[in-house]
C-alpha cells in the first residue's frame, strides 16, 4: 500500500514512482483477474491513491490497460532471458520451455504471462492495448525463435515454428489452470513440455 496523495510537495520523481505504481498494480491485477472486472475507482482505491489522482498520469483506462499490458508482458520477457542466460550451453531451448511451463506460472497468474490470462479478453479491446499485446507477444516468441535449433535462411520459417511452440506452452498453462492443482494439471505441463520441444526439434 503507497500514501494517499497529498498537496505537500513532493521531489521531482515522485510523479514518475507513482505513475509505475499504478501500471505495476494494475497489470498484476489485470492479470489475476481480467481486464473488465478492474475499474479505475477500484483500482486506485486499493493502491492507495486517489480516484481523481488517475487522470494526472493516464487520459483514459484504456491508456492504462495499453502500458499494463506492455509492461506485464516485457516482465515475461525478462524472466525467460534470465532463463535462457543462465542456461548451460545447448540448453537455452529446454530453459525457455521449462521456465515458462513452470508450476509457478500456473499457480501465480498475478505474475505470470498476460498471454495466458487475457488473450480472451484482448479482442474486446482498442487498437491501443491489442497491439501492445501483440507487440509483447512478438518481442517472446523472437526470442523463442533464436533457441530453435538448426539452420534456415527464411527467418519467417523459424518464426512461424516459434509461434507454434508458443500458442502450445501458452495453451498448455491456460488449461492446467481449468483443473485442481496436484497430478492432473501437472501431466498436463508434462505432457506440453515434451510435445513442445518435439516440435520445436523438428528440422526447419
Amino acid at each position: 500500500m503507497i500514501r494517499q496523495e497529498t498537496s505537500l510537495r513532493y521531489g521531482k520523481d515522485h510523479k514518475e514512482d507513482v505513475h509505475r505504481t499504478i501500471v505495476e498494480f494494475a497489470s498484476a491485477r489485470f492479470r489475476k483477474d481480467g481486464l473488465a472486472a478492474v475499474g479505475v475507482r477500484k483500482l486506485m482505491t486499493e493502491a492507495g491513491l486517489t480516484h481523481g489522482g488517475f487522470y494526472g498520469h493516464f487520459p483514459s483506462r484504456t491508456a492504462l490497460v495499453a502500458e499494463a499490458l506492455a509492461s506485464a508482458l516485457d516482465e515475461t520477457l525478462s524472466s525467460l532471458t534470465a532463463a535462457v542466460t543462465k542456461a548451460p550451453e545447448g540448453k537455452s531451448l529446454e530453459a525457455f520451455v521449462d521456465s515458462y511451463l513452470d508450476p509457478r506460472h500456473r499457480d501465480m497468474p498475478d505474475r505470470g504471462c498476460a498471454g495466458t490470462s487475457l488473450a480472451p479478453e484482448i479482442s474486446r479491446e482498442n487498437s491501443d492495448a491489442a497491439a501492445a499485446f501483440d507487440t509483447g507477444l512478438s518481442r517472446i516468441v523472437a526470442l523463442l525463435a533464436d533457441q530453435l535449433p538448426g539452420e534456415t535462411s527464411k527467418n519467417e520459417v523459424r518464426t512461424d515454428r516459434a509461434w507454434a511452440v508458443f500458442s502450445l506452452l501458452m495453451g498448455a498453462i491456460q488449461l492446467s489452470r481449468t483443473r485442481p492443482v496436484g497430478q492432473a494439471s501437472d501431466a498436463i505441463l508434462a505432457a506440453a513440455r515434451n510435445s513442445a520441444l518435439s516440435l520445436a526439434r523438428l528440422p526447419l
